[in-house]
């Protein structure tokens, strides 16, 4: 497994952790980039046997939700601004 694999699920993990902290834009733009990466590298490294098939459908998962809660986020902080 590749250090930038846990990097980006760890890093995407704490993102959404820290959405709910700091309710600012660019939080939840960095976070959905680490989910996205998170998302990517979990396939690439289920392709490459180096993940077992529930391991990684965890990690999809996983990284689907975090990019769709960093995108509600997002939305609901973006729609708060325009009142």
């Amino acid at each position: 497994m590749d250090e930038i694999s846990i990097i980006l699920w760890v890093g995407a993990i704490l993102g959404l952790i820290l959405q709910y902290r700091l309710k600012v834009t660019p939080v939840c733009l960095i976070t959905e980039l680490l989910a996205l990466g998170g998302l990517v590298q979990a396939i690439a490294e289920y392709d490459a046997t180096n993940l077992n098939e529930w391991t990684a459908t965890v990690l999809i998962i996983a990284m689907v939700s975090v990019m769709i809660w960093s995108i509600w986020n997002y939305i609901n902080i973006f729609s708060r601004g325009k009142k």
